[in-house]
């Protein structure tokens, strides 16, 4: 009621919903204010939604749907038969906050040491277990190289499961876990290497960024992280939850510098031209004079 009340006094003409939820409450508002131009902008691969019966309701009565990946449009029509369009998310690179040297004092560690780097919330969905098996496996193999694996995302419910995973292998002096960082872009520009063992996953922003970063990327074998990264970083993805797999791919990236240094640049150039922010914003405008 509230939203309904602040569209008809600031006489609002069009709403784009961000995720399911909100796009729940604005569909089914449509039928109360039906010369209100909706907009369902799915966010995700389904994977976060609301009751049933009202998200049907409300993404049929909308006027139009946009997708952020091609994962995030095949739910739509699936579940749905509804068409959306796909405008990437656009990716802005704010400053770091702090230069390697001061990022590897804050991990503990020398001018030497190797950051490997996965920004993710600690949930079931990122599948953190795969990568922890994967890096205990790493540094029994390069246990010459100094290298720690930083883990940026807020403690979810596989928190405490990983955490007792590090310590039972005995790899606390190799794992960081951060929880929330407020200098992701600083982290990313200190480390050597991007890892990502996430099972399901829409068009990922911290894979964007990581690429802005110019890092070469170890990631899980998604179409939709295939559809970010540069074709020369494909064959550094692995099955997922291959833990040996993965490791495999780590080491290489690791001992093989020049390669990963190449493939992180075009990694840049791929995601400076995907998420141009000016671009897909204009992109939005676009489709909705020519379908609205």
């Amino acid at each position: 009621y509230s939203l309904y009340r602040l569209v008809k006094k600031e006489k609002v003409t069009h709403i784009i919903s961000y995720c399911a939820v909100p796009g729940t409450i604005a569909g089914t508002l449509k039928r109360f204010m039906p010369k209100v131009h909706v907009i369902w902008f799915q966010r995700d691969a389904g994977i976060y939604n609301a009751i049933e019966e009202y998200q049907e309701q409300a993404i049929k009565a909308v006027d139009l749907v946009l997708a952020n990946s091609s994962s995030g449009r095949k739910w739509v029509w699936e579940r749905y038969k509804r068409e959306a369009k796909i405008i990437y998310n656009g990716i802005e690179m704010p400053e770091a906050r702090m230069n390697k040297g001061e990022w590897l004092e804050k991990l503990g560690k020398n001018k030497e040491t190797l950051i490997v780097t996965m920004v993710a919330n600690l949930s079931s969905a990122k599948d953190h277990m795969t990568l922890l098996k994967a890096w205990e496996k790493v540094v029994e193999r390069e246990e010459n190289i100094d290298m720690v694996l930083a883990l940026a995302g807020r403690y979810d419910d596989k928190y405490e499961e990983l955490h007792e995973y590090v310590k039972k292998s005995n790899m606390k002096e190799k794992v960081v876990f951060l929880g929330l960082e407020d200098d992701i872009v600083g982290l990313l520009k200190a480390s050597v290497l991007f890892v990502f063992s996430a099972i399901s996953e829409g068009t990922s922003n911290a894979i964007a960024e990581a690429c802005m970063s110019e890092l070469c990327v170890v990631a899980t074998n998604l179409q939709e992280i295939k559809n970010i990264l540069s074709e020369e970083n494909q064959e550094m993805l692995f099955a997922k939850g291959d833990y040996e797999e993965c490791a495999k791919k780590i080491i290489y990236a690791i001992e093989e510098e020049e390669k990963r240094k190449k493939i992180g640049e075009c990694n840049r150039r791929k995601a400076e031209e995907l998420f141009d922010k000016e671009k897909n914003f204009n992109k939005v405008f676009m489709i909705l004079d020519e379908e609205i």
